[in-house]
């Protein structure tokens, strides 16, 4: 399918012959689809690379991209398969989303936000701990100014004291 969809052409059939996806009561008859098989089969990387592939020749054009975007869940998908074990998995449904923020600029913020958040995890737990101990001593300050009584050192951080100390 993926091959196929490489063609704009392909792609638009592929798309209205219910093979990308299909409704909820063709999906309680059992008619099996692109989308519904990428969460069957999830546990397959090659399967998933496989559908991922599709899925990015899907998303270059715009009839099977825009039906995706609007009656599927495929973006949040893509999103979760960023933290997949495997790399090429990862890679590819990176490719998928930046398909999507190219041509849809209601995910583009998203999909920036969280591959930054992915980029950047251990950098942001760290700034997120220092704003906590920041936090924590400002309270400290405002609840003595507040109360016009001597500040208790021993509600600052270790941090604060070594830097004002």
């Amino acid at each position: 399918a993926g091959e196929l969809a490489a063609n704009a052409d392909c792609a638009v059939l592929l798309y209205r012959s219910a093979l990308v996806f299909v409704d909820e009561e063709e999906d309680a008859r059992g008619v099996r689809s692109l989308y519904s098989l990428i969460t069957e089969k999830q546990e397959d990387d090659e399967i998933v690379l496989q559908l991922l592939f599709a899925f990015y020749r899907l998303l270059q054009v715009d009839e099977p991209r825009d039906a995706l975007l609007q009656q599927t869940q495929i973006v949040i998908y893509l999103l979760d398969l960023l933290l997949d074990q495997n790399n090429a998995i990862r890679q590819l449904a990176s490719s998928c989303l930046d398909a999507v923020a190219e041509a849809d600029e209601q995910w583009a913020a998203q999909i920036r936000q969280r591959k930054f958040q992915m980029h950047n995890h251990q950098w942001l737990e760290l700034v997120d701990e220092d704003e906590a101990e920041e936090y924590h001593d400002a309270l400290a300050l405002n609840n003595a100014l507040q109360l016009n009584a001597p500040l208790d050192a021993s509600q600052l951080g270790d941090e604060y004291l070594a830097d004002h100390g």
